[in-house]
């Protein structure tokens, strides 16, 4: 599966890491269906409004359920390739077309929280590596003396190194009132909330202090966190009045899991980490929430899942590399808009079901 052993200090980086299997029966994989509309609008077969499964021996969420290309966002096109289920092995959804290439969101002024290493400093390093990085990255941590951050810093005036603990209300002030110094009057464009944490556990075995303390960093901390900035991010909506919702006007990105997707609830069997998943399916429900609520701002909110970066011992699954990931999470954001407000992706693109 995908168990990477966290540290469990507040505000630490961990990645969400997911199940594989769930590309292959976690959901619609196109993230726009002729058939059904616009983004954030798929049923899933069940509800009332959804058509009867056109393969009833298949699980609800089967790939080929769906046929077998659809219409993607951004202009490309989500090609399906029908795999073994589980399987990882072959793409069951990849943007063709004008996402091919390496592209990032647009965005000038980003801050990613949890980059004392994991996916927040693999986002980092990715954003330095496009061909227009950020004119500011703000890099988030509650280690500002890390060795791996300090020397990508090096030589890059772009980077700034910025002490935040997310589950402390005074280092997100401190660190609202650095980023506010450095911009000099201009808005946040990007914020991606990264830092969390995780603990395994059963669910006979689970605790309150593991629910408490992995509730404060993966679903309070993002909370307080998109509170504190909102402020900026509503400076550069406003300085990007008239343009539709994307990255590169303001937007919100929760770094989540398919294990907090309800309708996936992702590698039961392999790992239950009971508060690990109520957390992010919380976080969840936080996202749908500040999309409602930011949305008419001009301020864009989404959850991504960056996959199974790190794969846990015995699994049977093969772990996403941290580059595939990361740059994978850039190409999703590069191709949202205003019809992806409110959803839930993961880092290839696919649609997953809250």
């Amino acid at each position: 599966m995908h168990c990477e052993d966290s540290s469990i200090n507040k505000g630490c980086t961990v990645i969400s890491p997911v199940c594989a299997s769930v590309g292959t029966g976690g959901g619609p994989v196109s993230p726009q269906k002729k058939f059904w509309g616009a983004v954030g609008t798929l049923p899933t077969w069940g509800d009332a409004a959804a058509p009867s499964p056109p393969f009833p021996g298949r699980p609800r969420h089967h790939p080929d359920n769906y046929g077998a290309v659809s219409q993607g966002f951004g202009g490309g096109r989500v090609v399906v390739t029908p795999a073994p289920w589980g399987s990882r092995g072959a793409a069951v959804g990849q943007l063709w077309g004008r996402r091919e290439a390496m592209e990032g969101p647009g965005a000038q002024h980003v801050l990613v929280t949890g980059c004392d290493g994991g996916v927040g400093l693999g986002l980092v390093k990715r954003f330095l590596e496009l061909p227009s990085p950020p004119r500011r990255l703000f890099a988030a941590c509650t280690d500002p003396d890390g060795k791996a951050l300090n020397e990508l810093a090096l030589g890059t005036p772009n980077l700034v190194v910025l002490p935040l603990d997310v589950t402390d209300a005074g280092s997100i002030g401190a660190a609202v009132g650095r980023v506010r110094d450095e911009l000099r009057g201009a808005g946040l464009s990007l914020l991606i909330n990264t830092a969390g944490t995780r603990r395994h556990s059963t669910l006979q075995a689970e605790t309150a202090e593991n629910m408490a303390l992995l509730y404060a960093t993966n679903t309070i901390g993002p909370l307080q966190v998109t509170q504190a900035f909102l402020p900026l991010l509503q400076e550069a909506a406003q300085a990007g009045r008239g343009q539709e919702l994307s990255c590169s006007r303001a937007a919100v990105v929760n770094v989540s899991s398919a294990m907090g997707s309800i309708g996936v609830a992702a590698a039961w069997g392999d790992a239950q980490d009971v508060s690990y998943r109520c957390s992010k399916a919380a976080l969840n429900m936080l996202t749908k929430c500040q999309a409602l609520q930011y949305g008419h701002s001009g301020i864009l909110c989404i959850a991504i899942d960056p996959g199974d970066v790190e794969a846990a011992p015995g699994s049977q699954e093969s772990p996403v590399t941290m580059e595939e990931s990361t740059q994978g999470v850039l190409r999703v954001l590069a191709g949202l808009s205003a019809s992806s407000n409110g959803t839930f992706w993961d880092w290839r693109g696919q649609s997953l079901p809250w």
